[in-house]
């Protein structure tokens, strides 16, 4: 994922692209904008994603992906985010998600904007929706809050 930001970086106006990630994509975009090589955009929407991989490792999923405490704290952004740059931030996630992607989203919200600017993060949770159909109202602007459209 950073080598496809940098792309975006090198080819491309950073300042006008938008990042949109869904669940380990809203991670990964996340990790992304934690880099300090990484420039300003226009934007990052991240709809239901993971920001604290901690809680994973007391699950069955981490049967699966192994990790160890110490290696989930470093691939968290929520960990991360005093590396960031200023790149504003809509956060989203369906009001039938799970209360462990809540809490990530509103504390990643929240560490995002201590550190940064509160006035460059925004939050926004959609009535009736859940990790899975919320990814049918990414197509309504006024649902995501894209800036300048």
């Amino acid at each position: 994922m950073l080598k496809a930001i940098q792309h975006l970086q090198t080819s491309y106006d950073a300042t006008d692209i938008t990042l949109i990630g869904h669940s380990a994509g809203a991670h990964l975009i996340a990790m992304g904008l934690t880099s300090k090589s990484i420039p300003k955009f226009e934007q990052a929407i991240l709809v239901s994603g993971i920001f604290d991989l901690e809680p994973i490792t007391k699950t069955s999923v981490n049967d699966a992906i192994r990790l160890d405490e110490k290696s989930a704290h470093r691939l968290s952004p929520i960990h991360l985010v005093t590396h960031a740059q200023d790149t504003p931030m809509t956060i989203i996630w369906g009001e039938n998600e799970t209360d462990e992607f809540k809490r990530q989203s509103r504390d990643f919200a929240s560490a995002w904007g201590e550190v940064k600017n509160h006035s460059l993060v925004f939050t926004r949770e959609i009535a009736t929706r859940n990790h899975f159909d919320i990814l049918y109202d990414l197509p309504a602007k006024d649902v995501i809050g894209l800036r300048g459209a």
